[in-house]
């Protein structure tokens, strides 16, 4: 797993739409939907994520809607 910022607490959730240009549009276990990029660290390591991929998401400070996909747990399709 890929180290998250000081203070920032990655939260699980799993991939429901996949977006052009490296967005997801992912679902939160504890309830609502954000749109996550990739981290440059995720992006290097892993090729590909999917629908109905478990991730997890770190939120943005600024903007809780958003957030960046910091690692994968797997995914339930594959």
């Amino acid at each position: 797993m890929v180290a998250c910022e000081e203070g920032a607490e990655p939260l699980a959730g799993v991939v429901q739409r996949v977006l052009e240009r490296t967005l997801f549009e992912v679902r939160l276990e504890r309830g609502g939907v954000i749109l996550a990029h990739l981290a440059p660290q995720v992006r290097m390591l892993r090729g590909r994520i999917l629908v109905g991929d478990s991730v997890l998401v770190e939120l943005s400070k600024l903007d809780g809607a958003r957030g960046r996909i910091v690692a994968t747990k797997g995914s339930a399709c594959r």
